[in-house]
């Protein structure tokens, strides 16, 4: 009888261990899933760089965390350098941005977005990233350079005054 106890309690044991087990792979289906795992080059004119995201098709919002990840030029990490947990609306597309751009310290970044499927399903929610870059300015410059418009506009009405009192007297 003693060693159907042990039978028994080794069944127990077992048992429990393949629940356990059952219950980490039930886990790791709930587990969040990548929408993308971008490279995105940077340099002195980069002023941001964004992980897009598409909730257009989706039937609840969409809850992701985006993370950007500095990379040098031997392709090493740098360290992370921010990440946030954003709720996308159903329906909307956002655009989540890091703006603390330094090329100094890294060549590029990735920009990972890990969707929570327990909120929106990957089949109906997408992502991209890339980056905003300064635009130069341009034009400009002559003979009116840095003149405001109040002051161009005075002149002329000043000219046309003079213009006008000009030709009064020819008369």
């Amino acid at each position: 009888m003693r060693r159907l106890g042990q039978a028994g309690g080794f069944a127990l044991v077992l048992a429990l261990v393949a629940a356990v087990l059952l219950g980490a792979v039930g886990g790791v289906a709930a587990a969040d899933v990548s929408l993308t795992n971008e490279t995105v080059a940077v340099d002195g004119d980069t002023q941001s760089v964004y992980a897009q995201v598409n909730a257009s098709d989706a039937t609840t919002d969409a809850n992701v965390t985006v993370e950007w990840v500095g990379i040098d030029a031997d392709g090493n990490e740098t360290g992370t350098l921010d990440t946030r947990n954003v709720t996308v609306p159903n329906g909307t597309t956002e655009t989540v941005k890091y703006e603390s751009v330094d090329p100094t310290a890294y060549d590029s970044v990735r920009v990972t977005v890990m969707l929570d499927n327990t909120t929106a399903s990957a089949d109906n929610v997408s992502a991209s990233a890339g980056a905003i870059q300064m635009v130069a300015g341009g034009g400009g410059g002559g003979l009116l350079d840095g003149t405001d418009r109040t002051t161009i506009g005075a002149g002329v009405v000043v000219l046309l005054g003079i213009g006008l009192f000009l030709r009064s007297g020819e008369e």
